[in-house]
Protein backbone atom coordinates (compact mmCIF):
# COMPACT_ATOMS: atom_id res chain seq x y z
CA UNK A 1 0.00 0.00 0.00
CA UNK A 2 1.74 3.12 -1.00
CA UNK A 3 2.26 5.86 1.79
CA UNK A 4 -0.46 8.08 0.83
CA UNK A 5 -3.55 5.21 1.23
CA UNK A 6 -2.59 5.42 4.89
CA UNK A 7 1.11 2.82 4.84
CA UNK A 8 3.58 4.35 7.79
CA UNK A 9 6.14 6.32 6.02
CA UNK A 10 9.91 4.42 6.27
CA UNK A 11 12.98 6.61 6.05
CA UNK A 12 16.82 4.68 5.53
CA UNK A 13 19.31 5.01 7.76
CA UNK A 14 22.56 6.66 6.57
CA UNK A 15 25.77 6.28 7.55
CA UNK A 16 28.58 8.68 6.11
CA UNK A 17 32.44 7.96 7.54
CA UNK A 18 35.28 9.85 7.79
CA UNK A 19 38.93 8.68 8.29
CA UNK A 20 38.03 5.01 7.97
CA UNK A 21 41.13 2.84 6.94
CA UNK A 22 39.95 -0.79 8.10
CA UNK A 23 36.58 -2.56 8.62
CA UNK A 24 33.89 -1.10 10.99
CA UNK A 25 31.02 -3.46 11.55
CA UNK A 26 27.68 -1.71 12.94
CA UNK A 27 24.27 -3.46 14.02
CA UNK A 28 21.05 -1.66 13.72
CA UNK A 29 18.12 -2.71 16.41
CA UNK A 30 20.16 -6.02 16.98
CA UNK A 31 18.90 -6.93 13.74
CA UNK A 32 20.40 -5.41 10.34
CA UNK A 33 24.13 -5.41 10.06
CA UNK A 34 26.31 -2.89 8.02
CA UNK A 35 30.21 -3.80 7.00
CA UNK A 36 32.12 -0.79 6.11
CA UNK A 37 35.74 -0.72 4.93
CA UNK A 38 36.66 2.72 3.45
CA UNK A 39 35.47 6.30 3.68
CA UNK A 40 31.76 6.97 2.11
CA UNK A 41 28.01 7.56 2.59
CA UNK A 42 26.41 4.09 3.06
CA UNK A 43 22.58 2.80 4.03
CA UNK A 44 21.17 0.01 6.15
CA UNK A 45 19.34 -2.69 3.69
CA UNK A 46 15.89 -2.30 5.37
CA UNK A 47 14.46 1.61 5.91
CA UNK A 48 12.51 2.23 9.69
CA UNK A 49 9.28 3.61 10.33
CA UNK A 50 9.22 7.33 10.42
CA UNK A 51 9.31 7.62 14.55
CA UNK A 52 10.65 4.88 15.11
CA UNK A 53 13.56 4.12 17.68
CA UNK A 54 16.95 2.83 16.48
CA UNK A 55 19.82 1.58 18.40
CA UNK A 56 23.19 1.31 17.08
CA UNK A 57 26.11 -0.43 18.31
CA UNK A 58 29.03 -1.00 17.01
CA UNK A 59 30.42 -5.12 16.22
CA UNK A 60 33.98 -4.27 15.07
CA UNK A 61 35.92 -2.08 15.42
CA UNK A 62 39.03 -1.39 12.14
CA UNK A 63 42.15 -2.13 14.04
CA UNK A 64 44.52 0.35 14.97
CA UNK A 65 41.83 3.10 14.70
CA UNK A 66 38.35 3.83 16.63
CA UNK A 67 35.51 5.00 15.20
CA UNK A 68 32.95 7.02 17.50
CA UNK A 69 28.96 7.51 16.03
CA UNK A 70 27.46 11.04 16.11
CA UNK A 71 24.65 9.35 17.31
CA UNK A 72 24.41 5.86 19.26
CA UNK A 73 20.33 5.85 19.41
CA UNK A 74 17.28 8.09 18.70
CA UNK A 75 14.18 8.68 16.95
CA UNK A 76 14.03 8.42 12.97
CA UNK A 77 13.39 11.66 11.20
CA UNK A 78 13.89 12.35 7.76
CA UNK A 79 16.60 12.81 7.32
CA UNK A 80 18.30 10.76 9.51
CA UNK A 81 21.62 10.71 9.30
CA UNK A 82 24.93 9.03 11.31
CA UNK A 83 27.99 10.48 10.59
CA UNK A 84 31.21 8.20 12.04
CA UNK A 85 34.62 9.67 12.65
CA UNK A 86 37.52 7.42 12.58
CA UNK A 87 41.07 8.14 15.00
CA UNK A 88 43.82 6.13 14.33
CA UNK A 89 45.83 4.80 17.06
CA UNK A 90 49.22 5.61 18.63
CA UNK A 91 52.06 2.93 19.42
CA UNK A 92 52.81 1.73 23.21
CA UNK A 93 56.05 0.35 22.92
CA UNK A 94 57.03 -2.33 25.51
CA UNK A 95 59.78 -5.02 25.82
CA UNK A 96 57.47 -7.76 26.03
CA UNK A 97 60.85 -10.49 26.41
CA UNK A 98 64.42 -10.07 26.53
CA UNK A 99 67.16 -8.49 29.03
CA UNK A 100 66.09 -5.00 29.59
CA UNK A 101 69.35 -3.79 30.22
CA UNK A 102 70.03 -5.30 26.53
CA UNK A 103 72.27 -7.91 27.19
CA UNK A 104 73.29 -10.67 24.83
CA UNK A 105 72.33 -14.30 25.90
CA UNK A 106 70.55 -17.79 25.39
CA UNK A 107 68.57 -18.05 28.68
CA UNK A 108 64.94 -19.01 28.29
CA UNK A 109 62.83 -17.98 31.48
CA UNK A 110 59.79 -15.17 31.45
CA UNK A 111 59.43 -11.81 30.07
CA UNK A 112 62.68 -9.74 30.79
CA UNK A 113 64.81 -12.35 32.17
CA UNK A 114 65.16 -14.09 29.15
CA UNK A 115 67.90 -13.12 26.74
CA UNK A 116 68.06 -13.09 23.31
CA UNK A 117 71.16 -12.57 20.84
CA UNK A 118 70.43 -10.58 17.92
CA UNK A 119 66.92 -12.00 17.57
CA UNK A 120 65.92 -11.73 13.68
CA UNK A 121 63.09 -13.18 12.15
CA UNK A 122 59.47 -13.86 13.60
CA UNK A 123 55.78 -15.44 13.14
CA UNK A 124 52.93 -15.93 15.14
CA UNK A 125 50.30 -18.48 15.36
CA UNK A 126 46.88 -18.48 15.68
CA UNK A 127 47.29 -19.02 19.48
CA UNK A 128 49.39 -15.97 20.06
CA UNK A 129 52.40 -17.90 20.47
CA UNK A 130 55.40 -15.84 19.09
CA UNK A 131 58.87 -17.61 17.43
CA UNK A 132 61.90 -15.98 16.71
CA UNK A 133 65.16 -16.83 15.07
CA UNK A 134 68.14 -16.11 16.29
CA UNK A 135 71.22 -15.53 14.58
CA UNK A 136 74.55 -14.57 16.93
CA UNK A 137 75.33 -16.74 19.76
CA UNK A 138 73.66 -20.17 18.95
CA UNK A 139 71.55 -20.39 16.00
CA UNK A 140 68.49 -21.00 17.31
CA UNK A 141 64.70 -21.00 17.05
CA UNK A 142 62.84 -19.99 20.75
CA UNK A 143 59.02 -19.53 21.52
CA UNK A 144 57.29 -16.81 23.49
CA UNK A 145 54.08 -17.95 24.80
CA UNK A 146 51.09 -14.43 25.16
CA UNK A 147 52.43 -14.73 28.27
CA UNK A 148 56.08 -13.95 27.59
CA UNK A 149 57.55 -17.31 28.80
CA UNK A 150 60.60 -17.93 26.56
CA UNK A 151 61.87 -21.39 25.73
CA UNK A 152 64.17 -22.66 22.99
CA UNK A 153 62.90 -24.83 20.16
CA UNK A 154 66.01 -25.89 17.92
CA UNK A 155 69.84 -25.09 18.42
CA UNK A 156 70.86 -25.26 14.06
CA UNK A 157 74.52 -25.25 14.83
CA UNK A 158 75.49 -28.70 13.93
CA UNK A 159 73.39 -27.79 10.69
CA UNK A 160 75.17 -24.97 9.20
CA UNK A 161 71.87 -23.31 9.21
CA UNK A 162 71.64 -19.36 10.00
CA UNK A 163 68.02 -18.55 10.28
CA UNK A 164 66.57 -15.62 8.70
CA UNK A 165 62.98 -14.98 8.00
CA UNK A 166 60.42 -17.62 9.65
CA UNK A 167 57.26 -18.55 8.53
CA UNK A 168 54.79 -20.81 10.68
CA UNK A 169 51.91 -23.05 9.16
CA UNK A 170 48.02 -23.75 10.67
CA UNK A 171 49.05 -27.08 12.06
CA UNK A 172 52.80 -25.17 13.60
CA UNK A 173 55.46 -26.06 11.51
CA UNK A 174 58.11 -23.47 10.76
CA UNK A 175 60.02 -22.54 7.92
CA UNK A 176 63.49 -20.62 7.91
CA UNK A 177 65.50 -19.42 5.33
CA UNK A 178 69.05 -19.30 5.72
CA UNK A 179 70.52 -16.78 3.57
CA UNK A 180 74.09 -18.08 4.71
CA UNK A 181 72.96 -21.79 3.39
CA UNK A 182 71.11 -21.09 0.53
CA UNK A 183 68.40 -23.04 1.29
CA UNK A 184 64.93 -23.31 2.92
CA UNK A 185 65.11 -26.18 6.17
CA UNK A 186 61.20 -26.85 8.63
CA UNK A 187 60.99 -27.19 11.86
CA UNK A 188 57.86 -29.89 11.81
CA UNK A 189 55.31 -29.58 14.88
CA UNK A 190 57.43 -32.59 16.68
CA UNK A 191 60.30 -30.18 16.93
CA UNK A 192 62.57 -32.47 13.97
CA UNK A 193 64.66 -30.42 11.79
CA UNK A 194 64.91 -30.97 7.69
CA UNK A 195 65.93 -29.23 4.53
CA UNK A 196 62.77 -28.43 2.67
CA UNK A 197 64.57 -27.08 -0.02
CA UNK A 198 68.06 -25.72 -1.78
CA UNK A 199 70.95 -27.51 -2.85
CA UNK A 200 72.94 -25.53 -0.16
CA UNK A 201 74.79 -24.14 -3.29
CA UNK A 202 74.24 -20.83 -4.91
CA UNK A 203 71.43 -20.73 -7.77
CA UNK A 204 68.31 -20.27 -9.26
CA UNK A 205 66.80 -24.08 -10.33
CA UNK A 206 63.40 -24.55 -9.69
CA UNK A 207 62.61 -28.65 -8.58
CA UNK A 208 61.74 -31.07 -5.94
CA UNK A 209 63.56 -30.19 -2.72
CA UNK A 210 67.30 -30.57 -2.57
CA UNK A 211 67.75 -30.22 -6.48
CA UNK A 212 66.45 -26.72 -6.66
CA UNK A 213 68.62 -23.89 -5.59
CA UNK A 214 68.52 -20.22 -3.80
CA UNK A 215 71.39 -17.19 -3.86
CA UNK A 216 70.84 -15.80 -0.43
CA UNK A 217 67.09 -16.55 0.45
CA UNK A 218 66.00 -14.42 3.43
CA UNK A 219 62.47 -13.82 4.05
CA UNK A 220 59.55 -16.43 4.30
CA UNK A 221 55.77 -16.12 4.53
CA UNK A 222 52.71 -18.59 3.91
CA UNK A 223 49.32 -18.31 2.22
CA UNK A 224 45.92 -19.84 2.63
CA UNK A 225 47.11 -23.08 1.02
CA UNK A 226 50.75 -23.93 3.02
CA UNK A 227 52.30 -22.50 -0.06
CA UNK A 228 55.68 -21.22 1.24
CA UNK A 229 56.72 -17.84 -0.46
CA UNK A 230 60.65 -16.81 -0.39
CA UNK A 231 62.56 -13.39 -1.33
CA UNK A 232 65.67 -15.11 -3.02
CA UNK A 233 67.75 -11.82 -2.76
CA UNK A 234 70.29 -11.82 -5.10
CA UNK A 235 68.68 -14.21 -7.77
CA UNK A 236 65.76 -10.95 -7.24
CA UNK A 237 62.83 -13.49 -7.54
CA UNK A 238 60.39 -14.84 -5.37
CA UNK A 239 60.12 -18.40 -5.31
CA UNK A 240 57.33 -20.70 -4.60
CA UNK A 241 57.26 -23.89 -2.61
CA UNK A 242 54.80 -26.57 -1.62
CA UNK A 243 54.63 -28.47 1.69
CA UNK A 244 56.60 -31.31 -0.48
CA UNK A 245 59.17 -28.90 -0.93
CA UNK A 246 58.54 -28.69 -5.28
CA UNK A 247 60.09 -25.30 -5.82
CA UNK A 248 59.01 -22.34 -8.88
CA UNK A 249 59.31 -19.57 -9.93
CA UNK A 250 56.88 -16.87 -9.38
CA UNK A 251 56.71 -15.07 -12.66
CA UNK A 252 56.21 -11.03 -12.50
CA UNK A 253 54.71 -8.57 -14.64
CA UNK A 254 57.85 -6.11 -13.55
CA UNK A 255 61.03 -6.54 -12.49
CA UNK A 256 62.11 -7.22 -8.83
CA UNK A 257 65.81 -5.58 -7.46
CA UNK A 258 66.32 -6.93 -4.35
CA UNK A 259 63.51 -8.36 -2.42
CA UNK A 260 64.13 -8.89 0.96
CA UNK A 261 60.87 -8.92 3.70
CA UNK A 262 57.26 -10.67 2.39
CA UNK A 263 54.29 -11.23 4.08
CA UNK A 264 51.14 -12.82 2.52
CA UNK A 265 47.49 -11.51 3.78
CA UNK A 266 44.32 -13.33 4.15
CA UNK A 267 43.46 -12.58 0.35
CA UNK A 268 46.71 -14.36 -0.40
CA UNK A 269 47.87 -11.02 -2.21
CA UNK A 270 51.81 -11.06 -1.32
CA UNK A 271 53.77 -7.70 -0.12
CA UNK A 272 57.39 -7.21 -0.43
CA UNK A 273 59.69 -5.06 0.52
CA UNK A 274 62.07 -4.34 -2.61
CA UNK A 275 65.12 -1.65 -2.40
CA UNK A 276 63.11 1.24 -0.87
CA UNK A 277 59.25 0.08 -2.23
CA UNK A 278 56.75 -1.92 -0.84
CA UNK A 279 54.93 -3.92 -3.83
CA UNK A 280 51.81 -5.70 -3.77
CA UNK A 281 51.50 -8.52 -5.84
CA UNK A 282 48.75 -10.88 -7.03
CA UNK A 283 48.85 -14.50 -6.92
CA UNK A 284 49.57 -14.54 -11.30
CA UNK A 285 52.56 -11.86 -10.46
CA UNK A 286 50.71 -8.57 -11.39
CA UNK A 287 53.56 -6.04 -9.24
CA UNK A 288 51.88 -2.67 -7.91
CA UNK A 289 53.96 -0.23 -5.88
CA UNK A 290 52.17 0.15 -2.63
CA UNK A 291 54.20 2.52 -1.06
CA UNK A 292 57.61 4.12 -1.80
CA UNK A 293 60.01 4.76 -4.56
CA UNK A 294 63.62 4.32 -5.33
CA UNK A 295 64.05 7.54 -3.12
CA UNK A 296 65.47 6.64 0.15
CA UNK A 297 64.43 8.76 3.02
CA UNK A 298 61.63 8.40 5.87
CA UNK A 299 59.15 10.92 4.65
CA UNK A 300 54.88 9.96 5.77
CA UNK A 301 52.57 10.14 2.77
CA UNK A 302 50.65 8.69 0.40
CA UNK A 303 52.19 6.00 -1.44
CA UNK A 304 54.98 7.33 -4.24
CA UNK A 305 55.40 10.15 -2.05
CA UNK A 306 56.22 8.35 0.96
CA UNK A 307 59.74 7.80 1.65
CA UNK A 308 61.31 4.40 3.40
CA UNK A 309 65.39 3.43 4.29
CA UNK A 310 66.20 -0.09 3.61
CA UNK A 311 62.78 -2.01 4.51
CA UNK A 312 63.22 -5.00 6.26
CA UNK A 313 60.55 -7.35 7.19
CA UNK A 314 56.65 -6.84 6.54
CA UNK A 315 53.65 -7.70 8.20
CA UNK A 316 49.99 -7.63 7.70
CA UNK A 317 47.01 -7.75 9.99
CA UNK A 318 43.37 -8.46 8.66
CA UNK A 319 42.24 -5.39 8.09
CA UNK A 320 45.05 -5.36 5.42
CA UNK A 321 47.54 -2.76 6.86
CA UNK A 322 51.43 -3.61 6.50
CA UNK A 323 54.00 -2.87 9.07
CA UNK A 324 57.18 -2.59 8.24
CA UNK A 325 60.63 -2.45 10.14
CA UNK A 326 63.53 -0.20 8.41
CA UNK A 327 67.19 -0.64 9.76
CA UNK A 328 67.14 3.03 10.33
CA UNK A 329 65.09 2.36 13.68
CA UNK A 330 61.52 3.16 12.87
CA UNK A 331 58.29 1.02 12.48
CA UNK A 332 55.86 2.03 9.64
CA UNK A 333 51.99 1.62 9.44
CA UNK A 334 50.97 1.13 5.00
CA UNK A 335 46.68 1.50 5.11
CA UNK A 336 45.06 -0.52 2.27
CA UNK A 337 45.11 2.46 0.22
CA UNK A 338 49.01 3.25 0.46
CA UNK A 339 48.87 5.81 3.26
CA UNK A 340 51.97 5.78 5.44
CA UNK A 341 52.59 6.95 8.47
CA UNK A 342 55.47 6.25 11.36
CA UNK A 343 54.62 4.66 14.47
CA UNK A 344 57.26 3.96 16.48
CA UNK A 345 60.75 5.18 16.56
CA UNK A 346 62.98 8.02 15.14
CA UNK A 347 64.88 7.91 11.78
CA UNK A 348 68.58 7.61 12.15
CA UNK A 349 68.37 7.63 16.27
CA UNK A 350 68.90 4.59 17.81
CA UNK A 351 68.09 3.75 21.62
CA UNK A 352 66.17 1.08 23.96
CA UNK A 353 63.42 3.23 25.37
CA UNK A 354 59.86 2.66 26.01
CA UNK A 355 57.24 4.73 25.36
CA UNK A 356 54.65 5.81 22.37
CA UNK A 357 55.17 6.67 18.95
CA UNK A 358 58.41 8.50 18.42
CA UNK A 359 59.59 8.16 22.20
CA UNK A 360 60.04 4.79 21.98
CA UNK A 361 63.54 3.59 20.48
CA UNK A 362 65.21 1.04 18.82
CA UNK A 363 68.33 -0.19 17.30
CA UNK A 364 67.89 -2.07 14.52
CA UNK A 365 64.93 -3.77 14.04
CA UNK A 366 64.24 -6.52 11.65
CA UNK A 367 61.71 -9.30 12.61
CA UNK A 368 58.32 -8.15 12.59
CA UNK A 369 54.79 -10.06 13.18
CA UNK A 370 50.94 -8.91 14.03
CA UNK A 371 48.27 -11.08 16.06
CA UNK A 372 44.92 -11.34 15.05
CA UNK A 373 43.58 -8.68 17.79
CA UNK A 374 46.17 -6.49 15.97
CA UNK A 375 49.12 -6.32 18.39
CA UNK A 376 52.81 -5.42 16.69
CA UNK A 377 55.84 -7.52 17.59
CA UNK A 378 59.26 -6.11 16.30
CA UNK A 379 62.74 -8.35 16.97
CA UNK A 380 65.28 -5.13 17.97
CA UNK A 381 68.42 -6.86 16.74
CA UNK A 382 70.74 -4.63 18.07
CA UNK A 383 68.66 -4.46 21.70
CA UNK A 384 68.86 -8.32 21.72
CA UNK A 385 65.33 -8.19 22.86
CA UNK A 386 61.39 -8.37 21.60
CA UNK A 387 59.17 -5.11 21.65
CA UNK A 388 55.75 -5.08 22.23
CA UNK A 389 53.43 -2.16 20.38
CA UNK A 390 49.70 -2.46 21.10
CA UNK A 391 47.19 0.79 19.78
CA UNK A 392 46.43 3.78 21.97
CA UNK A 393 44.19 6.70 21.56
CA UNK A 394 44.67 10.52 21.50
CA UNK A 395 42.60 11.66 24.06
Amino acid sequence: MPPGDGAPKTVSLDVETSGLTGTLALQLNDVQELVLSKDGKYSFSAPLPLNSSYVLRTLKQPLWQRCDLSSYSGSVQEPTRITVRCVTAMAQVSTFAGSDTQTPGDADGQGTDAEFFSPYGLAIDAGGQLFVSQQDGQSVLRKVTPGGLVSTLADLATTGDVPNGIAVDRIGNLYAASQQAHRIFKLSSDLKTAVLAGSGQRGSADGLGVVASFDEPIGTAIDSSGQIYVTDRMNSLIRRITPDGVVSTLKTDAPLFNPKGIAVDDQDTIYVSDRNRILKITGDGHVMVLAGSTLSGSEDGVGEEATFYEPNSLAVDLDHNVFVTESIGTVRRITPAGKVSTVAGVAAVPGSSNGIGTAALFDGPTGIAVDPAGAVYVADRRNHKIRQLIPIWPK
